[in-house]
């Protein structure tokens, strides 16, 4: 996974043959893989969201990405909300460094 110096030249990534990146206004790229067209942060998020390691990212870049999440979670339903919170807080909880048996069996995607 990523660390922050590698997701900072991710987004100055050149384009590729199979993935091409494509400015966007924040400075930040997006990737196209498959023919979909992914902002590399949403990836990023989606890979800490989904347990995968965010690549040594602390609490505070987590943190600073709050706002986004947010914005992603109120275009959710009710059930898609309340899996989204869920995910986040597991992904905050690691973040801290938290125990993990202590939130085993709570993400609802296990």
């Amino acid at each position: 996974m990523e660390g922050k110096e590698e997701k900072a030249s991710a987004c100055a990534k050149e384009q590729t043959e199979e993935n091409s990146a494509t400015p966007k206004e924040d400075g930040c790229k997006t990737i196209k893989v498959e023919g979909q067209e992914l902002d590399l942060e949403e990836k990023w998020l989606n890979d800490v969201l989904s347990g995968e390691d965010p690549g040594g990212e602390s609490f505070e870049a987590l943190f600073a990405k709050f706002a986004s999440m947010k914005d992603r979670a109120s275009g959710l339903n009710g059930d898609e909300r309340k899996k989204y919170a869920e995910k986040v807080a597991i992904a905050f909880w690691r973040a801290m460094g938290g125990d993990e048996d202590e939130i085993e069996g709570l993400d609802s995607d296990e």
